[in-house]
């Protein structure tokens, strides 16, 4: 029964850490679809963010994602 309490516990402290209004460091909409794209590829290709950042922004949906990234940011 602990153990169970314990995961649920943990597993409901990582969600609450990734909603923006507890952690407003997290990317939310656009920046957050893009920040994910990058994630991605520096697991699956093994990159740095820098590179991954770079490969990213030179496919469609990086360059998509990226667009309404500035969009949102220059509406606020």
């Amino acid at each position: 029964m602990t153990k169970a309490l314990s995961a649920t516990s943990e597993a409901l402290g990582k969600a609450l850490d990734a909603l923006p209004f507890v952690r407003p460091d997290v990317p939310t909409g656009a920046e957050a679809e893009f920040q994910g794209l990058v994630d991605k590829c520096m697991v699956e290709k093994g990159l740095d963010e820098a590179r991954a950042t770079e490969e990213v922004s030179k496919t469609a949906a990086g360059k998509a994602a990226y667009r309404r990234m500035v969009a949102e940011q220059r509406a606020n």
